[in-house]
């Protein structure tokens, strides 16, 4: 397979367009997100999911996340949404925090590794809310690179590891914070965080007005 480079500061319209046709073709592309960039998919066909897992030679028991771009799609990917889900997206939505809440059934089980949980993203990158606004529907998306090595913070990054294995890049330059979102879980009384990223326990904890635990 020849991966396209769609080089946004080069042709941003053809850019973005392409990349959206490529994910309604069922096909996998790298696309910036402000903290890294992610290898994404139409989150409803889960055979384009499982080009991800091949691609990445990620482990199938290894859930991917939601990638929206506007409120309007928590819904198609979510169901039962914990009532402190929207205090967190008020505040951090878009930007980088990952939600862990109730799935739903709708997503594919290759998505969630068979759980009935799924992560809400909202990346808060211009280039990325363009192309899954035009693709018209949440992406299932994980970090661009070949499991177990550094997550890519640039074009050139992705294409060290996955050249030749995915349809195209969307090259948008470094991304902006260079390292991964904070995930935090509600299925519990307590909030877990899972993952310390940009946002830091202190600032969920004020919007949430609670404690909040580190996972074990």
């Amino acid at each position: 397979m020849e991966t396209e480079i769609l080089d946004i500061a080069e042709a941003r319209d053809y850019a973005i367009s392409r990349a959206a046709e490529l994910l309604r073709q069922g096909q996998i592309i790298a696309i910036p997100t402000e903290t890294v960039y992610g290898l994404a998919a139409d989150i409803f066909n889960a055979a384009a999911v499982h080009k991800i897992f091949a691609a990445k030679r990620r482990p199938a028991n290894s859930p991917l996340s939601a990638h929206i771009s506007n409120l309007k799609q928590v819904e198609m990917v979510a169901q039962n949404i914990d009532k402190r889900f929207w205090p967190l997206a008020e505040k951090f939505m878009p930007g980088p925090v990952g939600v862990i809440i109730e799935a739903n059934p709708r997503v594919p089980s290759v998505v969630t590794a068979g759980t009935n949980t799924i992560g809400i993203r909202f990346p808060d990158e211009q280039n990325f809310i363009d192309i899954v606004n035009l693709f018209g529907s949440p992406v299932a998306a994980t970090s661009a690179n070949l499991s177990g090595k550094p997550s890519p913070t640039s074009a050139e990054h992705v294409a060290r590891d996955l050249n030749g294995s995915i349809a195209a890049i969307v090259d948008a330059g470094i991304s902006r914070y260079s390292t991964e979102s904070t995930i935090i879980s509600l299925l519990a009384e307590v909030p877990v965080i899972l993952r310390q990223g940009v946002v830091s326990r202190e600032a969920l904890e004020e919007v949430l007005n609670c404690h909040i635990d580190y996972k074990n």
